[in-house]
């Protein structure tokens, strides 16, 4: 087989499983993921169910790879900071971007929801995976000294108060008194500017 026919080949499987992916998410945004089926699934995808379970193995295999799809989709967007950017413009710059993403993936709250109640390991390794991201960016502000010397326990503590202000930011956004993202991402900002600034 020609390299040719190979790359058209695989092409074809990424874009199989591209609609896949973006078949359940529409299910999950409709109905909930666990209230839709693999065949409804496989019928908005326009493929065989042999084919969904080709490509994914399980209805929990494919939650797990569509919650990942949505996490890289998110960390794609975010740009490292620059050697110039300090911690809290940095974490602004984030808090934007996310309150963005919710808004242009409304499902994607449910889908995490849903993952803690049917999938809690993956939950657990997912809010393992966010907190040191976090850990990680307030050693970063640390070192640059943007942020105040915080022992073992406070850089835990804040990492989890931090995540938290995300987790339930799509409640806030439907909230017909928001502010908008500029005006809550400086609520959010000047919180912890308060509790961390050097």
């Amino acid at each position: 087989m020609s390299a040719s026919v190979r790359k058209r080949g695989y092409a074809r499987s990424e874009d199989t499983r591209s609609r896949i992916l973006d078949a359940a998410l529409a299910e999950a945004e409709l109905s909930g993921f666990q209230n839709t089926s693999v065949a409804k699934i496989a019928s908005r995808a326009a493929v065989a169910v042999g084919i969904l379970n080709y490509h994914f193995g399980s209805k929990g295999k494919l939650l797990r790879e569509l919650m990942a799809s949505q996490i890289g989709e998110f960390l794609a967007l975010i740009e490292p900071p620059d050697e110039h950017e300090d911690f809290f413009d940095f974490e602004s710059r984030i808090f934007e971007i996310y309150l963005g993403f919710l808004r242009a993936n409304p499902s994607y709250i449910r889908l995490a929801e849903e993952v803690r109640l049917h999938d809690p390991e993956l939950y657990r390794r997912g809010i393992d995976e966010h907190v040191n991201h976090i850990v990680q960016r307030l050693q970063r502000g640390s070192d640059r000294g943007d942020v105040r010397a915080l022992n073992t326990t406070e850089v835990l503590g804040q990492s989890y108060f931090m995540l938290g202000t995300f987790t339930f930011m799509d409640r806030y956004v439907e909230d017909p008194a928001y502010p908008g993202d500029h005006t809550a991402t400086r609520f959010f900002i000047n919180t912890m500017r308060g509790g961390l600034a050097a």
